[in-house]
């Protein structure tokens, strides 16, 4: 019957159960300091669907799907996945045989074992393998090589090569029958066929001790390394939030007993904000994908996670208690400074790319409401379009009264408390007040008045819908003008909100309804899609509409998923699209969200002509939007470019000149 003699040649192996104690302490003591740094934040709540965090630690954990993103990670990730965890299972089954004298590493158990374990662990040494190319020979990786990463290689490379050698040094020495299901062990047995069996033996029990010492310093050394993300990383995705992107949670402004509003204390962020850090494997993926970061800002996703990892430590270490009301574990300023806080354009793009789901937006948001509610720093230029938006409700500080003119003079009325309507169209202030965006509102109207929609708009009740104050750290702002627009729908009769504004879309179907204002609201792209499907719209699918490249919208593609309708309807009109280096959910930001629409951008590699790099790069002569901020930015991109290039313009505009 298949199988092998377990401790063969081996004397004096119970000093392993020795070192095993040794390394499982070590190994006890990191895992309770991790714990003691995230019980330094406050308790977080659980999932609100088991069956969904279960499946995504499934499909995200277990299959590494985001990890697939980059094909050649994804590969040296999954065989060092799948060959440790074989291998940690071949050891368990030796261990029930050799300790527990349970009869089953024999017969087929045994061949298979073997058989998987050769296998999968020419598999884990593929993948260290091209994790040491990519790193060290290609110089690929994103982030700086450090001493920890080599230490981790060198360990696994002496875990698999021991592994291999021990199984290929035993089959020489003992004529095992059964060697050929241990084929990768035989390979590894070349070198040393017809050595006599004394010096087998040998280095046989030097290379078993070896790769024992190797394997208990890797399970020691597992805490305090960046491999703890391999047990932290089903955790990570497990505790992911279920909500839809981008929700910030309100202020209590009426809590008497709040001596500061916003966050700007470790403690004051919930544990799984400090778990964050320590799940991080370094990967680099959210440094790479950040726009800020790759025009030459001072924000990096990763820095700010690696100084947070760093705040945790002190404070873990500290000599008072985590406990202690005395002192604190301030942020700002001393780990994170006020420059990277401002940097955010909250787009999201770092989070998109994370393979561990860390939300990185949220907590500068965070602080960013605690620089403008409890420290009163913001930069002027916000502060003024703050101030607008108090007294006329919205951030040019344009008359309140004069928000519906434009729209009246085109001839969309405006609803009112009698006549219902079906569809309320949300103007938002660009369509109200920029000249640029008011054509776009025009193309609007004349789609749905060719689909025979029955439309109006809220006029001047209309206000800003707060999220340039919400995403600019004025939540007191945000609250105020949701509250009166709030109060200005719940008086009318309609069945949906369509708005021209990706940001609009987003406050106004997600946040809204924390305060008591829930609606069906869409996009005008998901909308007129539906009437095209109802047959109550056609363009002229010639194919003579020219060539476009579209942009998607970091608020409409990342945050809403709506990535199709935009190009159906291109498409539906006749227009070819040519898709730009970064499209869908991988879209390059313009630079116009998370308040910087009303920011001045430092520096000559602005976010706004990255993007419009990728423009030129087309053959496109148009390059089509969906978002009035997306629309200015780039626009104002094409300004500053002194070759020229493609014009911008909005889908509706392109379409309704295509209509039939």
């Amino acid at each position: 019957m298949p199988t092998r003699e377990i401790f063969w040649n081996i004397e004096n192996h119970g000093i392993m159960y020795v070192l095993f104690a040794a390394a499982l302490l070590v190994f006890l003591i990191g895992v309770y300091r991790l714990w003691r740094r995230w019980r330094i934040g406050a308790p977080e709540r659980m999932p609100a669907s088991m069956g969904k965090a279960l499946r995504g630690v499934a499909e995200y954990a277990l299959l590494q799907k985001r990890v697939f993103a980059d094909r050649y990670s994804g590969i040296l990730h999954m065989g060092i996945f799948v060959g440790f965890t074989m291998l940690f299972i071949a050891t368990v089954v030796v261990c029930f045989d050799s300790h527990f004298s349970i009869d089953v590493y024999r017969g087929w158990v045994y061949v298979l074992v073997k058989l998987l374990a050769n296998t999968l662990g020419l598999l884990a040494l593929a993948g260290v393998i091209m994790a040491i190319v990519r790193r060290h020979i290609a110089h690929a990786c994103r982030v700086e090589t450090r001493c920890d990463d080599v230490v981790v290689e060198v360990l696994m490379i002496l875990v698999l090569v021991g592994g291999f050698t021990l199984e290929g040094l035993r089959s020489a020495a003992t004529d095992d029958p059964w060697a050929i299901y241990s084929y990768a062990g035989n390979l590894f047995a070349i070198p040393y066929l017809g050595l006599p069996d004394g010096v087998l033996q040998k280095l046989h029990q030097m290379v078993w001790w070896v790769h024992f010492a190797s394997a208990m310093v890797l399970i020691a050394y597992l805490p305090y390394s960046k491999l703890i993300h391999s047990m932290l990383a089903p955790v990570s995705v497990f505790l992911r939030s279920q909500d839809p992107v981008g929700i910030q949670h309100p202020i209590d402004f009426e809590d008497e007993d709040a001596e500061s509003f916003g966050k700007s204390d470790l403690r004051e962020f919930g544990r799984k904000v400090l778990f964050y850090p320590d799940a991080c494997v370094r990967c680099g993926r959210c440094q790479q994908a950040c726009p800020s970061y790759a025009s030459g800002k001072a924000l990096s996703p990763l820095a700010v996670l690696e100084s947070m990892k760093r705040g945790a430590k002190e404070a873990e270490l500290s000599s008072h208690s985590p406990g202690d009301e005395d002192e604190g574990f301030p942020l700002i300023g001393t780990l994170i400074s006020e420059q990277e806080i401002w940097d955010c354009t909250t787009c999201r793009a770092c989070e998109q790319a994370c393979p561990m789901f860390v939300e990185h937006a949220d907590k500068l948001l965070e602080l960013r409401r605690y620089l403008v509610l409890t420290e009163g720093k913001v930069a002027p230029e916000l502060q003024e379009a703050f101030g607008n938006a108090e007294v006329n409700g919205n951030p040019w500080g344009r008359y309140w009264g004069e928000r519906s003119s434009f729209a009246e003079k085109i001839g969309i009325r405006v609803a009112d408390g009698e006549s219902g309507c079906e569809v309320l169209v949300w103007q938002g202030c660009f369509s109200a007040f920029d000249a640029r965006s008011q054509r776009v509102l025009e193309a609007l109207a004349k789609l749905l008045d060719e689909a025979q929609v029955d439309y109006a708009i809220l006029g001047n009740e209309e206000r800003c819908c707060g999220d340039f104050a919400r995403r600019g750290g004025n939540e007191y702002l945000f609250h105020e003008l949701a509250q009166h627009n709030i109060t200005a729908l719940n008086t009318l009769d309609f069945k949906t909100i369509v708005t021209l504004c990706p940001h609009c879309l987003h406050v106004l179907k997600e946040e809204y309804p924390q305060f008591g204002g829930a609606y069906n609201v869409m996009h005008y792209s998901e909308y007129l899609v539906d009437l095209m499907k109802e047959g109550k719209l056609s363009f002229r699918g010639d194919g003579a509409g020219g060539t476009v490249t579209y942009h998607d919208s970091c608020y409409l593609a990342r945050y809403r998923g709506v990535i199709e309708e935009p190009r159906s309807l291109l498409d539906a009109a006749g227009f070819e699209i040519e898709e730009m280096e970064s499209n869908g959910e991988e879209t390059l930001c313009c630079g116009g969200g998370g308040a910087h629409m009303w920011l001045e951008e430092a520096g000559d590699a602005r976010m706004n002509r990255m993007r419009y790099a990728q423009v030129r790069a087309t053959v496109a002569k148009t390059v089509a939007v969906s978002c009035p901020f997306c629309l200015s930015m780039i626009a104002d991109a094409r300004a500053s470019d002194s070759e020229g290039g493609p014009e911008t313009s909005d889908v509706l505009e392109l379409i309704a000149g295509r209509l039939e």
